[in-house]
C-alpha cells in the first residue's frame, strides 16, 4: 500500500530508497539497477540529471507502488536547488489501538537538486528526521510551511519540540496560505513503475547506435537489397499469459479498501446521518443513509465533495462515490493459485472478525481464477484496514459487495477472485 493518499485518491510512496550514481556505460548502469532493486523494492522511478553531469541519474526504489511525494513538490516549486516544504496532513496509518488518526506532518527536504527526505512522520519525530538533513546543506534553503508543523524560524518562539532554522541557512521562509498537497501534480514522470518500465520509460533500454564505416554501409545496402524478400506471413508473438494479464488491469483490492475506508470513515461522521449500507463495486461505492434528523445539506456538501451523485428515494438517500481508479502494474509473472490462497488464509486467520471462505476455481485455459469471500461478523473500519494490507500485492480482484452497518459494527461480505496458474 502506499504510505500517504490524498483527498483525491492518489497514492504517494515514502521514503524510497534513493541513490545517486554516474556510469557512463548504460550497460553497467542497467546491472546496478537491476541489483538495486533486487535488494530494495520492485518498483523504481529512474531520473537523468545532466545539468550535474553526462551520465549522471537519481534512483527511487521502493516496495509499494504510487507516486515520489518529494519529486511531485521538486515539480511544483519548480525544480528547486535547496528546499524544506512541510504541510499538517494525517496520517495514512490509523493507529488500530485507537482507531484515530494521528497528527502528522509531510515533509520534503531538497539538497542540491537532490531530494534527500520525502516523509509522513507523526510532528514529535519531525525534528530527529529532518535535523540531520539541514544541518548538513551547504547552502541557504526556502523554507515553505503550512498549517501547525514544528518547524520555525529564529523570530519566532519555538517550543521545546520545534525545529529552529538558523538565520544563516534560511533564504527564504514561507508561511502559505493555502495547502501545496492537494495541488501536486500526478503525472507518469514521477510515477513508481516496475523496473523493466521504468528503464524503457527512462530511455536507458534503447540499443546503443551501431557506426559503420561508409564504403561498408553502401556495400551492405547494395547486398542487401539483391537478397532481402518482402516476407508473406506477418509473425506473430503470442503471449499464453496476455488473459491473464487483461484479468488484472483493474485497481488492486488493496487500493480500493484503502479509499473505501476513508470514505467509511468521513461517511460515519456527518452529523445527523448514519449510514447503513454499503455497496462496493472495482470503481464506486454506494452508501445508502435512511433519513436522519441531520441538514440535508451536509449530505449535500459530503457528496460534492467526493465528487459523488445524490439521489433520493423514499426515506433513504443514496450517495454514488468514485473510487480510486489507479490501475495496477502488470503482472510480471503468474502466480501459483494455491500458493496464493494459502497466503491469504494464513494471514487472515488471526482475525476473528472475518472468516475466510475459498468457493469454486474455473479454468480459463492460461490461468485459473479461484472465488474467495470473507464473511464479516460484528467487524470494524479497522478491519478493513487490516484487509488490506493482508491483500496488498496479491493477484487478486474485488467483486461487488454489500456490507451493512449497524451504527458500531460492520456485517457482510466482501468478494474476491484470486488468479493464477
Amino acid at each position: 500500500m502506499a504510505d500517504l493518499i490524498s483527498s483525491d485518491g492518489i497514492p504517494y510512496s515514502l521514503r524510497p530508497y534513493r541513490d545517486t550514481v554516474t556510469f557512463t556505460s548504460r550497460r553497467e548502469l542497467l546491472k546496478h539497477i537491476e541489483r538495486e532493486v533486487s535488494k530494495y523494492g520492485d518498483y523504481c522511478h529512474v531520473r537523468p540529471r545532466p545539468s550535474v553531469g553526462k551520465g549522471v541519474f537519481d534512483i527511487a526504489i521502493s516496495n509499494t507502488p504510487g507516486y515520489l511525494l518529494g519529486d511531485a513538490v521538486y515539480q511544483y516549486f519548480n525544480k528547486p536547488k535547496d528546499l524544506i516544504w512541510c504541510e499538517e496532513t494525517t496520517n495514512a496509518n490509523v493507529d488500530e489501538s485507537t482507531g484515530i488518526n494521528e497528527k502528522c506532518v509531510a515533509v520534503v527536504v531538497i539538497r542540491d537538486g537532490r531530494i534527500e527526505l520525502d516523509a509522513n512522520v507523526p510532528a514529535m519525530a519531525v525534528s530527529s528526521d529532518i535535523g540531520s538533513a539541514i544541518q548538513q546543506s551547504s547552502n541557504p534553503m526556502t523554507v515553505y510551511v503550512h498549517g501547525d508543523v514544528p518547524i520555525v524560524s529564529p523570530s519566532h518562539e519555538a517550543k521545546i519540540t520545534d525545529v529552529v532554522i538558523e538565520e544563516s541557512m534560511v533564504d527564504q521562509f514561507i508561511q502559505l496560505d493555502e495547502p501545496v498537497f492537494p495541488k501536486l501534480p500526478c503525472t507518469e514522470s514521477i510515477r513508481l513503475k516496475p523496473s523493466n518500465l521504468a528503464i524503457k520509460d527512462s530511455g536507458l533500454s534503447s540499443p546503443a547506435p551501431v557506426f559503420i564505416a561508409g564504403a561498408t554501409l553502401v556495400l551492405l545496402s547494395t547486398v542487401a537489397g539483391f537478397l532481402y524478400e518482402p516476407p508473406n506471413n506477418k509473425v506473430v508473438i503470442n503471449d499464453p499469459f496476455k488473459e491473464y494479464r487483461q484479468a488484472l488491469t483493474s485497481p488492486a483490492p488493496a487500493i480500493i479498501l484503502a479509499d473505501i475506508y476513508k470514505q467509511c470513515i468521513e461517511a460515519i461522521s456527518i452529523p445527523g446521518f448514519t449510514p447503513s449500507l454499503f455497496e462496493i463495486t472495482t470503481h464506486s461505492l454506494k452508501v445508502t443513509f435512511p433519513i436522519g434528523d441531520g441538514e440535508p445539506a451536509s449530505l449535500i456538501r459530503y457528496a460534492a465533495t467526493q465528487k459523488g451523485a445524490l439521489t433520493i428515494e423514499g426515506r433513504h438517500i443514496f450517495i454514488v462515490i468514485p473510487l480510486n481508479s489507479m490501475p495496477r502494474s502488470k503482472p510480471q509473472n503468474i502466480a501459483n493459485t494455491i500458493d496464493v490462497v494459502s497466503e491469504i488464509l494464513s494471514v487472515t486467520s488471526i482475525n476473528s472478525k472475518l472468516k475466510a471462505k475459498v468457493g469454486s476455481t474455473t479454468n480459463h485455459g492460461s490461468y485459473r481464477q479461484a472465488s474467495m469471500s470473507f464473511s464479516a461478523d460484528k467487524a470494524s473500519f479497522l478491519d478493513l484496514v487490516f484487509l488490506a494490507k493482508s491483500l496488498d500485492g496479491l493477484p487478486l480482484t474485488l467483486s461487488p459487495s454489500t456490507v451493512k452497518f449497524d451504527g458500531s459494527a460492520l456485517s457482510g461480505q466482501l468478494n474476491f477472485n484470486v488468479y493464477g496458474n
